[in-house]
């Protein structure tokens, strides 16, 4: 019995099917059941490859008979099954599945079909091992095809793979690029691929690709027998896939407002005044923050002894002391703007055709995103487009408080500062830095030197019980600087506008971009414009 290509399918799955006359000619080449008798049964495990014996396209008349075979890697009893792919038209195999003998050698005989085509027959065994062989038809004979890609587009080439479905139209094979046909052929780029033993007669689909990102397909008949039959095909990029996007993405500043340092100067002097609220001096504050912390009789007895040995005037502090070293350390943050880097994230598609993506911040200007006033669950939303020639371009919004970004900056001014001190103390926050400043310590002393009694600043607090209540205070006071943009209602906005050049993967996914941003910063004292280098990569940015 003859497997035509309808029943090949069901024969797959398993079921048993009767063979011919054919199949009990064994030559060495597989066992198979005769009729009546039980299917195959292979022994256990897999090979770990499976080859046909011919190594190039097999070439045959309308309606003959030719035998294929196959082997295993390692030799072995296994079950091959056999399908046909394509436009087989009504040929047919006389078995579906044949246990290979000792050797790892089995046979099936393919009968051709009865007008000219191209096709595949497939071998597969349990696990991956799998091959194909495609089998071309014709009574007219047969040619060559070399294929002359024309690509204008921007994508880098490393090697053309030529294709050609017989009895196909370039619209039964939809896509860029489109699916290769049977028979097919590789070349570097520099190069034309040939498709050799094309049969001629039916209408060909000849396409071109480079993996799989782009690709073209033209339709071919009266091809001429024995000769190179050239052919043009114009290939086009396969639309960049920015649903899959996944992106390390970085912003950098490089250009700023005429009016940059003022505007911020601004916002620099509205959080440090935030520190000392009300208070007419750095002191005052200072010493009301260190009552706050006390409760009664203790608040009582601090603010009695306060007013009796006049400490608002004994403390050692400039009237705006705390608030112009604060003030100094954000100037020496905000160097950290205008860097190559200043804002670093991920960038992930959102939208089913990849028109929308978050950004999910990492860092800002070497501060991570929660210490900068950032959001960091990655709802920064942005529009993500494409257009032809790889260009991309990305925009959207990032919100932040601005009181948090720059007391986050006033870090780097603070680390510099302490290490600028005697014994060049090690801070890891502001408010460290600010006790040294300030001098906790000595004002314990002071206080101290200063009470009813012996080494008594107050009731029965001391030199260290007042140094702590000073620690104390300007945690309070910097809190106070940190929370300024949240008690006045001010959120900052940075509106994005980035365009680059993208490069692709083979599947046209976006593998990385160049290129530059413009935005506009909103302090909340005044709109600056802004700018620089843009990026994204698959891999960490170095």
């Amino acid at each position: 019995m003859l497997l035509h290509k309808a029943t090949v399918g069901v024969a797959i799955l398993g079921l048993t099917v009767a063979c011919g006359s054919a199949s009990s000619d064994r030559e060495g080449f597989g066992n198979t059941a005769g009729p009546g008798g039980a299917g195959p049964t292979a022994s256990a495990g897999a090979p770990d490859s499976l080859t046909f014996f011919d190594d190039d396209t097999v070439t045959v008349a309308t309606s003959e008979g030719r035998t294929l075979r196959v082997r295993t890697e390692p030799p072995g009893e296994y079950l091959v099954r056999f399908a046909l792919l394509g436009e087989s038209l009504d040929a047919s195999l006389d078995r579906a599945e044949v246990l290979t003998d000792s050797l790892g050698e089995a046979k099936v005989v393919l009968t051709a079909p009865t007008r000219p085509t191209a096709f595949e027959v497939r071998a597969s065994s349990v696990g991956a091992a799998s091959a194909r062989l495609p089998v071309s038809v014709s009574e007219l004979g047969f040619a060559t095809i070399e294929v002359v890609p024309q690509y204008t587009g921007n994508r880098p080439i490393g090697l053309w793979t030529a294709s050609v479905a017989a009895g196909t139209t370039c619209a039964d094979l939809p896509g860029v690029p489109p699916p290769d046909g049977p028979l097919s052929n590789s070349a570097f780029a520099d190069q034309f691929p040939r498709i050799e033993d094309v049969p001629v007669g039916p209408v060909l689909a000849v396409t071109v690709r480079a993996d799989q990102f782009a690709g073209g397909c033209v339709e071919l008949e009266n091809v001429i027998p024995r000769e190179i039959n050239q052919i043009t095909v114009a290939v086009s990029d396969r639309p960049m896939q920015l649903a899959e996007t996944d992106l390390l993405v970085e912003l950098g500043v490089d250009s700023t407002d005429p009016d940059w340092a003022a505007t911020l100067d601004g916002t620099i002097e509205s959080v440090t005044r935030a520190m000392v609220g009300e208070a007419v001096s750095d002191t005052v504050a200072l010493l009301d923050a260190m009552g706050m912390s006390l409760s009664d009789p203790e608040a009582v007895a601090f603010a009695a002894q306060r007013s009796a040995a006049a400490w608002d005037s004994l403390l050692p502090i400039a009237q705006t002391g705390l608030r112009d070293e604060a003030a100094a350390w954000m100037r020496v943050g905000l160097t950290k703007l205008e860097a190559p880097d200043v804002f670093e994230g991920r960038l992930q598609s959102s939208g089913r055709v990849g028109e929308r993506a978050t950004l999910a911040l990492a860092s800002v200007a070497g501060l991570d995103p929660a210490s900068a006033g950032f959001s960091v669950d990655g709802n920064n939303n942005f529009t993500w487009t494409a257009e032809p020639g790889d260009t991309v371009q990305l925009g959207g919004p990032l919100f932040w408080t601005p009181s948090k970004l720059f007391t986050g900056l006033a870090l780097f001014g603070a680390t510099e500062a302490a290490l600028a001190m005697p014994g060049s103390p090690t801070v890891q926050t502001v408010p460290e830095a600010l006790v040294l400043h300030v001098g906790c310590a000595s004002i314990g002393q002071t206080l101290a030197d200063s009470g009813p009694g012996a080494g008594v600043a107050y009731s029965s607090c001391d030199a260290d019980c007042v140094e702590a209540l000073c620690t104390d205070a300007v945690h309070r006071l910097w809190q106070r600087a940190i929370d300024a943009s949240g008690v006045a209602g001010q959120i900052g906005t940075l509106d994005i506008t980035a365009t680059g050049q993208a490069g692709v993967d083979e599947e046209a996914r976006p593998l990385a971009f160049d290129g530059t941003w413009v935005g506009r910063l909103d302090v909340g004292l005044g709109e600056l414009s802004v700018g620089g280098p843009a990026r994204g990569s698959t891999d960490p940015p170095k």
